[in-house]
């Protein structure tokens, strides 16, 4: 959590292959969710989208019982990639279910989708997020927030009707 390293800096090639040697389990679990984090912060959006589904059908059939961080990964991505509200409440039905200590990853609380509500938290995450230190996991903290943010405006933004002539 100090170290300068973040998600970008990860060797994703060995991930790859242990991820094939790894599948099941929470070990392959972590493995995809470390590639995912890999490109989200690469801003690979699709890439990173395939590791979640990856990562969900390992969730699913092997590793439900992962900790609460391993499914916080679930409630970003479907607010993030797939802009899909039901889905992240459904993830984080499974994070309050694991009665997470804290919420280190403070983004989150956007699932509501109410543009306001939404925004609200957002401030209070980015607030929160820039308490921590300065080091690559909580770089990474930062950079989701920012995501999320961009996903807000893009979603409260009036849709431009055409001008007839």
């Amino acid at each position: 959590m100090v170290s300068p390293v973040r998600p970008r800096d990860y060797d994703i090639e060995a991930i790859h292959r242990a991820a094939h040697t790894i599948a099941q389990g929470r070990q392959g679990l972590l493995l995809r969710l470390l590639a995912h984090s890999y490109f989200i912060d690469q801003g690979n959006v699709t890439s990173a989208g395939e590791e979640l589904l990856r990562a969900a059908s390992i969730y699913n059939t092997s590793a439900s019982d992962a900790p609460a961080e391993f499914v916080s990964c679930f409630v970003f991505g479907s607010a993030y990639i797939w802009r899909d509200a039901d889905t992240s409440r459904q993830w984080w039905a499974h994070l309050e279910a694991k009665k997470p200590a804290h919420n280190s990853d403070f983004c989150f609380l956007t699932v509501h989708f109410d543009l306001k509500e939404a925004g609200e938290s957002l401030d209070k995450a980015r607030a929160l997020a820039q308490q921590l230190p300065k080091a690559g996991a909580y770089e990474f903290e930062r950079y989701r927030c920012s995501l999320l943010q961009q996903v807000l405006k893009e979603i409260s933004a009036p849709i431009a009707t055409p001008v007839c002539s």
